[in-house]
């Protein structure tokens, strides 16, 4: 599994960020990506649930 954290703008330029991850499926052979989006404005609420997440 790879995770990457790219940056864009938007056309109104507002910036975001996408995550993506990415992992070789050897059932069919292929590459698996996923992604969310998360806008500026969305980044502190991101990171607050995140930090409200137990591994325990």
């Amino acid at each position: 599994m790879t995770i990457f954290f790219d940056t864009y703008e938007a056309k109104n330029k507002n910036k975001y960020l996408r995550v993506t991850e990415s992992r070789y499926d050897k059932a069919t052979k292929q590459s698996v990506r996923y992604s969310i989006i998360l806008f500026k404005e969305d980044l502190e609420g991101f990171k607050k649930t995140l930090n409200e997440i137990s591994l325990d």
